[in-house]
């Protein structure tokens, strides 16, 4: 177990005065990423009870969650899943960055208009809608065409 840990920040040269680290695991630690997921790996199988057909991927500290969406029924259903992901963070003192939540609508033909929100200090705070997003370095479009990824390669 880590104890009496202290740190500072330290920005142009200048150092801050050092106060206590009272949680949180040291960045380059080898435990870090596996004690983390399973800090949240209960998440998986909460949302999958709430609707089997929403999927959550996990990357480190980065969770996409994903669904096919065909009508409004399917939309409510994965805002309910995004709001089970809150309650969760919420009930487990997991810190969520609402300002990093984004949404992408990815479709080859008819395109339904989805909305977003997630509720936060008592503010209904709305998804940034996307056209494209990056991925593990790879740039999606909402299209799937990749042609702003292959553009930027070439």
């Amino acid at each position: 177990m880590l104890r009496n840990r202290k740190q500072c920040i330290v920005l142009n040269g200048e150092r801050s005065s050092w106060f206590k680290v009272l949680s949180g695991i040291p960045q380059v630690s080898i435990l870090g990423p596996s004690l983390f997921l399973i800090y949240i790996n209960d998440i998986l199988e909460l949302c999958a009870a709430k609707d089997p057909a929403s999927e959550i991927f996990l990357y480190a500290d980065d969770s996409k969650i994903y669904k096919v969406i065909h009508n409004e029924s399917d939309q409510q259903k994965l805002q309910l899943v995004r709001n089970l992901v809150k309650n969760w963070s919420d009930q487990w003192l997991v810190k969520l960055n609402i300002y990093k939540y984004k949404t992408v609508s990815y479709c080859l033909k008819h395109v339904i208009d989805t909305h977003y929100h997630i509720m936060e200090n008592n503010c209904l705070s709305p998804f940034a809608k996307l056209k494209s997003m990056v991925d593990m370095g790879i740039c999606f479009d909402c299209n799937l065409t990749f042609s702003h990824h292959i553009s930027e390669k070439n």
